[in-house]
């Protein structure tokens, strides 16, 4: 018996296992049976080919058996099974030969991780955003795209290794809006099987708009006032009022003193 199926497969997969019973002697065989603790069901005949195909495997015939088998997070990984086929000849005599085959179990996986530089910004300035793209799973990933919804195709990386992560970044100008520029990206990479596996993230920049400032009003210089005789002074009214009364002041001390000292001189004579 030679036992075949796939070398891969995901955790869902449903996978055929194939059997090939052909002799190693030429004695012919009768009630042939293939047996796998595997298969989901059978293995079921399904097809012959070489010789005569009747119910006896002869020499240079080969008879083809199949089973399915659903891959689940329960089976080891990898998955390994022996299959088993035994014949009986003319002579009531025994014989049978065991194959094994190995599956891996993969799981493919992708994260993208996205930061913006600055934070915050008002209109017109630039953001920078970076992009780390990880292969987090256990397979290489082919074909790898990166895409955000407002700053269009990020770019791709043609292979992204187990455990590698690449970086990419991109540019924007803050345009003249009233909110938050809120934008996903998206990472999506395909395995060797062609299973396509992707991860998304989120960033916010908020838009800070600039403020207008209403300066003071302009005070207006004092008004330069002219007294009586045309003489310009730059001193205000309240000065003068107080110079006007000092000088009436003195006028009337010195009136004062001078008709003191008349009564004086008329007393003496």
């Amino acid at each position: 018996i030679v036992k075949g199926g796939p070398a891969l497969a995901h955790v869902g997969d449903t996978i055929t296992y194939t059997f090939d019973v052909s002799l190693t002697t030429p004695t012919p065989l009768m009630n042939i049976t293939v047996t796998d603790p595997i298969c989901d069901s059978g293995p079921t005949l399904a097809s012959k080919s070489g010789g005569n195909q009747d119910n006896t495997l002869e020499t240079g015939e080969t008879w083809h058996y199949t089973c399915p088998h659903l891959i689940t997070e329960f089976d080891q990984d990898p998955l390994p099974n022996t299959a088993t086929a035994t014949g009986t000849d003319s002579q009531g005599r025994s014989t049978s030969d065991t194959d094994s085959h190995l599956v891996d179990i993969i799981h493919p996986a992708i994260t993208i991780v996205k930061t913006a530089d600055p934070k915050s910004g008002s209109p017109g300035d630039v953001i920078t955003y970076t992009y780390a793209v990880s292969n987090t799973g256990d397979v290489d990933l082919f074909n790898v795209s990166v895409d955000d919804d407002v700053l269009g195709h990020i770019g791709d990386i043609s292979v992204l290794h187990v455990g590698e992560t690449v970086v990419l970044t991109a540019t924007y100008v803050i345009p003249d809006q009233t909110g938050p520029i809120v934008n996903v990206v998206v990472a999506s990479g395909t395995d060797e099987l062609g299973e396509v596996v992707t991860d998304e993230d989120t960033q916010t920049v908020d838009v800070v708009l600039g403020t207008t400032v209403t300066p003071p009003p302009t005070r207006t210089p004092p008004t330069k006032t002219t007294p009586p005789g045309g003489i310009a002074f730059t001193g205000s009214a309240r000065t003068i009022s107080l110079a006007g009364a000092t000088l009436i002041l003195l006028l009337i001390g010195s009136g004062l003193l001078w008709l003191g000292r008349r009564r004086e001189a008329g007393d003496e004579g």
